[in-house]
């Protein structure tokens, strides 16, 4: 599923909150941006996306997930990944900890990794 179906799919669920972390090049990440800005226009979906070198892209394509209600995108030129928040109330303080874990697995950040891990599945459990 692309990024833009995953979200045109759930942009008027409103019963289920959506955090989306996406790493692009910085020679995309405009064209992305106003891509992905139409998208979040309700609150009840969060996107974040970060600038990242094409190797670190590949990198997380390579690097083993395993977090529950979540979906990875099928596009080849950024990364992107979908989780389901089911109380909006936890959204911000999700997506944060969704945006952190990917950032260490970048950063190679073990401590950080695991904090944000437990942080994100703690907001994926009490829904």
């Amino acid at each position: 599923m692309t990024l833009e179906q995953f979200i045109d799919q759930y942009k008027c669920d409103n019963a289920q909150a959506i955090s989306v972390v996406v790493f692009c090049q910085e020679s995309n990440i405009f064209a992305c941006t106003q891509k992905l800005k139409d998208l979040e226009q309700s609150e009840h979906i969060k996107i974040v996306i970060q600038p990242c070198p094409y190797e670190g892209i590949e990198f997380l394509f390579r690097t083993p997930m395993n977090i529950p209600q979540s979906f990875l995108g099928e596009e080849t030129d950024f990364f992107w990944q979908g989780v389901f928040i089911k109380r909006v109330d936890l959204l911000k303080q999700a997506s944060l900890a969704h945006y952190s874990f990917w950032l260490a697995i970048l950063q190679q950040e073990i401590a950080q990794l695991e904090q944000a891990k437990k942080e994100l599945l703690t907001c994926i459990v009490s829904n």
